[in-house]
């Protein structure tokens, strides 16, 4: 499926040779041009030709990401790495729709690229497809630029609600304006999700060239990040203010700072709530991962949670406490209740 896949990308490409191959593939040697008078009114010749050749670029991203967005499409990344580098269009931010929902990217972050091509987490939206159902309530914390609540936003339907967090200033604009199109589904806060704060807010750490990337915990001396205070509340004081019934989903990707997290979700719990929850834990970060494995163990000795890896097409493999706490890299983990019967779980 791959080389087809690949081989129609490129005869797409051999067709539109006039557009693709000479504005793309060639060097520009000025000693080869070919200059023609130009008598045309308006914008100078060069500046028509150049603004062709953006729109053609942005024309075969958009055509190669609707390919790839295909559920049958293999080789995501090498394919789009390639060619965007191939591309390298001038203007890389462009604009999508995730269940009718508009969502702005800018392709020069490499996460990003990953969402517009499909690549981004596929197990992971394959897994919360399943699990989460229609009227459902869900918590998204660290929800970034709003793509993985726009994919829960069409899984719970208009009947269900997102209550989406993110604390960075610099992104979370473009997580306001998809809640406000999302008509009711999505309701966002820009706040940090923690266990303790002072006077309701915490240190936040961003990258200034890398906005995508945000954490309440740093690894090392914090060298090249930028420290300012955001507004911060835990889990279980924002489902109490809220007077919410029930909590059914809880996804969690804050970048080291899981533990503050879980442990802030920690009376909700006793007080009788049982979400699944999905979890990254970014076991790659030293500073922080034994504290993500501790709150990670004490969900499984406490509450009688239950913790799976996601395998391919979004089913859920087990995994022992001792496995978890070998773990060097970041991955996402589900922790299961014990209300949910095993032959559910692996079914």
């Amino acid at each position: 499926m791959e080389t087809q896949l690949s081989s129609s990308i490129w005869a797409y490409l051999g067709r539109h040779k006039n557009v693709v191959s000479k504005q793309f593939f060639q060097p520009t040697d000025p000693t080869n041009l070919e200059v023609k008078p130009r008598f045309q009114r308006g914008k100078p010749a060069g500046s028509r030709d150049a603004s062709r050749i953006e729109a053609s670029k942005r024309l075969v991203l958009r055509l190669l990401a609707g390919v790839l967005r295909l559920p049958w499409a293999r080789g995501r990344v090498t394919i789009s790495e390639f060619v965007y580098r191939l591309l390298s269009p001038q203007n890389s931010m462009v604009e999508m729709r995730i269940n009718h929902l508009p969502l702005t990217v800018d392709l020069a972050e490499q996460e990003a690229r990953y969402i517009y091509f499909g690549a981004f987490e596929c197990n992971e939206i394959e897994f919360m497809q399943r699990w989460v159902k229609r009227g459902d309530t869900v918590v998204d914390v660290g929800a970034n630029i709003g793509y993985i609540s726009a994919i829960l936003a069409g899984a719970v339907g208009s009947k269900g609600k997102i209550y989406a967090f993110e604390p960075n200033p610099i992104i979370f604009p473009q997580l306001r304006t998809l809640a406000k199109a999302s008509a009711g589904r999505i309701e966002a806060f820009q706040s940090a999700i923690t266990d303790k704060s002072e006077n309701g807010v915490t240190d936040f750490y961003i990258v200034s060239d890398h906005s995508m990337w945000s954490s309440t915990v740093i690894e090392g001396d914090g060298s090249g990040l930028d420290r300012i205070q955001v507004p911060s509340i835990s889990l279980s004081e924002f489902i109490a203010n809220g007077g919410l019934s029930r909590v059914d989903f809880i996804k969690i990707d804050v970048e080291g700072g899981e533990a503050d997290v879980l442990r802030g979700a920690s009376q909700f719990l006793t007080d009788g709530g049982k979400p699944i929850i999905m979890c990254e834990l970014a076991a790659s970060l030293v500073s922080v991962r034994t504290q993500s494995f501790a709150a990670v163990e004490r969900l499984l000795v406490d509450f009688g949670y239950r913790a799976f890896l996601i395998a391919p097409g979004g089913k859920l493999s087990p995994m022992l406490l001792s496995e978890l706490k070998q773990q060097t890299h970041t991955f996402n983990i589900v922790l299961l209740p014990a209300t949910v019967r095993t032959e559910e779980a692996l079914g």
